[in-house]
């Protein structure tokens, strides 16, 4: 076996582990509500902007959320009417995106499911709007994840991603003393990160490098933004300039949305996430 082959070899047994204690961890996420509000508004806010760009005002969509955790994403977007498809391996997840949409009053279909697989079973062009939030960065076999997100994309439909930057690694690990660690995310492209209850993959991204894998299968690019220039939360290195988990008040975190959304310089590798708008290509004629 090479030297390549080998390391592939254990970023997918890394993998498959931490498949497992996903599967019988029965928490459906910790995330305080406050937080996940703040980071609802601020893609939000981006994609709503987006689906004008590419359908006009008032478009009803059919979207597939692929990896939609607890729902945020899937749930925001029924609201407006779309008809939102969510997609996720975490079955505590998905009973509190049935909660979440139950509260609503809206309706979603969830499917607990690898995500691969269930994308291979899904329909080619059957989706107009195809949601990949804060997922790529964890999964090894990322490039057929998108290329069968690109094969059920409607000609002209979107895909709006986020990957996890190198800065945001690079800070994170640092923050946690993990030099070791932060030297490969410094000078490589991916391996495995002690983050997790277990070393797992990642492959962390500049916005050109997360630009150029979208533009290789075909697509065109509509925007790129930077998700949490300012602020982090728990342990991650973001957290060093304002932790979120600290602002509780609605006046404060208002405030810090209207901060993050100000027409300042972008640096989308100076954030947490890079967002990513994409465009497939619409049919000839």
């Amino acid at each position: 076996m090479t030297l390549e082959g080998a390391r592939r070899l254990g970023y997918w047994l890394s993998r498959w582990a931490n498949r497992v204690l996903v599967r019988f961890d029965r928490r459906p996420g910790d995330v305080p509500d406050h937080r996940e509000d703040l980071y609802t508004r601020t893609y939000l806010a981006y994609i709503e902007r987006d689906i004008v760009r590419a359908f006009g005002e008032g478009a009803m969509c059919r979207v597939v959320d692929a990896g939609c955790g607890t729902g945020r994403m899937a749930v925001a977007l029924a609201l407006e009417g779309h008809s939102v498809t969510g997609i996720d391996c975490h079955r505590p997840s998905l009973n509190e995106a049935r909660a979440r949409a139950k509260r609503a009053k809206v309706a979603i279909d969830l499917i607990e499911s690898d995500l691969l697989l269930s994308l291979r079973q899904s329909p080619s062009e059957s989706a107009s709007i195809v949601l990949c939030l804060e997922v790529l960065y964890t999964c090894p076999d990322y490039r057929e994840i998108l290329q069968e997100i690109r094969r059920i994309l409607r000609p002209g439909g979107l895909l709006l991603a986020s990957v996890a930057s190198r800065f945001f690694l690079l800070t994170t690990l640092l923050r946690k003393g993990k030099l070791s660690a932060a030297e490969r995310v410094a000078t490589k492209h991916e391996g495995l990160l002690p983050l997790a209850r277990a070393p797992a993959y990642y492959r962390w991204f500049t916005a050109n490098e997360a630009e150029s894998l979208l533009c290789d299968l075909g697509m065109d690019i509509l925007s790129v933004e930077p998700i949490a220039r300012f602020y982090g939360d728990g342990y991650d290195g973001m957290a060093g300039v304002l932790d979120v988990d600290a602002l509780r008040s609605h006046a404060e975190l208002d405030a810090l949305h209207r901060i993050e959304g100000a027409a300042l310089p972008r640096y989308p590798d100076l954030a947490k996430y890079i967002y990513v708008a994409a465009r497939r290509e619409a049919a000839a004629g």
